[in-house]
Order: structure tokens, then C-alpha cells, then sequence
């Protein structure tokens, strides 16, 4: 059987593949919903938000939000806590160390006083103001100068401690 079309005739088996390409649309591309980096930071990295930056990878680069430092591990953003406690507890060692140095000193200078034969009488027995003796003062002295040399090192990376923690609080 044949149909008949304005100036053209046609077998039935030519009408449908002409009728099925007509009535077919043609497919939409696919779309994926693109994120910007405030979402892609946000959603990946809680706590974060985007610069407005890319790093050198071509990855949104996405600080912590105020309030917040990153992680040792360099992983997340965590809750900034405030350091002026730790700060605190820092500068009351420093003053402990010095209680302690102070207290040792004396000791030990009582110590000396006592290997000397010094007393309220005679604070200064004469072989010493003379010169002539000087076993118990040059050990005297070296141990102060070793507890001073103790008491500094400890008080010096104690404010190296304080200053990383000022510095952080700074940073953050």
C-alpha cells in the first residue's frame, strides 16, 4: 500500500522512519548544578568559607572562619580557644622558678656562711677578706651561677612557649 504526500509518494516503511524522525526531539545535554566555592567549602570543610582564591592546585582555597584555627594535622577547622588561661599558667611557672631560685640561693648561701665560719659576729671571717681562702668561694659561686644558668634556661622557654601562644592569638 502506498501513501500519498504532496508531490511525493511514499512506501509505508519510508512514512514511519519519517514520522519518527520528526516527532523524536532531540535530547538536552545533562547539567550538573555547578557549587560555588562558598558552598564547596563550606560543605567539604565545615567552618570554613572561600577566599575568593584558588590555590595552586586549581582547588578553592578556604580558610578557617574567625573563631576558628586550623587543626595540627592541618585538616579541619577547629573552635579557637582562648590562650590567656595557658598564658596565665606560663607566667605563674616563670614565678615559681624564681621563688624556687631565690629560695635555693639563700640555702645554699647559708651554706657557704656556714663552711666559712661566718655568723652575725663575724660575717666575713679574715681569711677570706684577705683573699687567702678561696675553696668555698669559687665553689660557692659556681654553684649560684649554675642555678641561675637553670632558672634562665627554664624561664626562656617558657616565653618562647608564651610568645608562640601570643603570636596564635594574633594570627587567628
Amino acid at each position: 500500500m502506498n501513501v500519498s504526500l504532496p508531490n511525493k509518494q511514499v512506501t509505508p516503511q519510508q512514512q514511519v522512519s519519517t514520522v519518527t524522525s520528526i516527532v523524536t526531539p532531540p535530547q538536552p545535554a545533562v547539567v550538573a548544578p555547578v557549587e560555588t566555592g562558598y558552598q564547596v567549602c563550606s560543605e567539604e570543610f565545615p567552618n570554613t568559607t572561600w577566599d575568593g582564591t584558588y590555590g595552586t592546585d586549581g582547588k578553592f582555597n578556604c580558610p578557617c572562619l574567625t573563631g576558628y584555627v586550623l587543626s595540627s594535622d592541618k585538616t579541619s577547622c577547629q573552635l579557637q580557644t582562648d590562650n590567656s588561661a595557658q598564658i596565665d599558667a606560663l607566667y605563674q611557672q616563670i614565678i615559681t622558678i624564681k621563688e624556687v631560685y631565690n629560695d635555693s640561693s639563700r640555702r645554699l648561701g647559708e651554706v657557704y656562711a656556714e663552711k666559712i665560719g661566718a655568723n652575725d659576729a663575724n660575717p666575713i671571717p679574715l681569711q677570706f677578706a684577705e683573699g687567702r681562702d678561696a675553696t668555698y668561694t669559687n665553689q660557692y659561686n659556681l654553684a649560684q651561677q649554675n642555678l641561675l644558668n637553670d632558672a634562665n634556661a627554664k624561664i626562656e622557654q617558657i616565653n618562647l612557649k608564651i610568645q608562640q601562644l601570643q603570636l596564635n592569638q594574633i594570627m587567628h
